[in-house]
């Protein structure tokens, strides 16, 4: 019996015109990789005040067998987006990165067949060329947060915010547990994971697509993310 997975993309107010085709153009090529596999899509727009039409949402419908759609008013944070999608997603395997598919396609795959081989969880982690997309506060923010994953959190992963993750439904379950509704969420699942003792789980390298633009994290973003790294101290150590 062929197995089953989900791929999750949260979305919020995307930025390139033919998203939607790229979507379809990224599943067929998943599809040729993995021929005994079954794939599922999910897609959860995050509030977006902009970028996703009907005629998208209709076209993604009509071209991916098993989509769902997930919208809701008001961004709430990826965090929140990728547990509304992840609810749905009860096939064998979920995966979840961003709408523009923004790792290049082998990191999925290396990611797919860790899972069919038995790991619960498989982590992308960003290699050092990476940081040459960042602009410098960005930099500074990354290594502080590496510091603070090792030293504080006593994770064995430093680079916990890597856009590519992978889980069974073990791992599913962990996800679910999650509270931090913005960018910490990632730091959040790891730790959560980590704290179990019965999870196996692994890692694969990410690179860029060639072309691909960074958000960036504005101020006010940071600023909120403060009280959530109390809330992982407080998993670390009273959890």
């Amino acid at each position: 019996m062929n197995k089953t997975i989900d791929i999750v993309l949260p979305c919020y107010n995307p930025e390139e015109k033919e998203w939607h085709t790229d979507i379809k153009r990224n599943m067929v090529a998943l599809e040729k990789l993995f021929p005994n596999l079954t794939f599922f899509v999910t897609l959860v727009n995050d509030g977006s005040a902009r970028g996703i039409s009907e005629s998208q949402i209709d076209y993604l419908k009509s071209q991916i067998s098993g989509f769902q759609y997930v919208t809701y008013a008001g961004n709430q944070g990826k965090g929140y987006a990728l547990r509304e999608g992840v609810k749905l997603a009860t096939h064998d395997f979920v995966v979840y990165t961003d709408v523009d598919f923004p790792f290049e396609l082998v990191c999925m795959q290396a990611m797919i067949d860790k899972l069919l081989a038995g790991k619960d969880i498989v982590l992308g982690e960003r290699q050092f060329s990476y940081s040459n997309h960042l602009k410098r506060y960005r930099k500074v923010l990354s290594s502080g947060s590496h510091v603070f994953n090792s030293l504080l959190l006593n994770l064995p992963f430093t680079d916990t915010q890597g856009g590519l993750k992978g889980f069974n439904q073990k791992g599913r379950a962990v996800f679910l547990k999650t509270i931090i509704n913005r960018y910490l969420f990632d730091t959040e699942f790891i730790l959560r994971a980590c704290k179990q003792n019965d999870l196996v789980i692994s890692t694969v390298p990410l690179t860029l697509r060639e072309g691909v633009i960074l958000s960036q994290m504005g101020l006010k973003v940071i600023k909120k993310e403060f009280g959530n790294i109390m809330r992982l101290l407080k998993i670390r150590f009273f959890e």
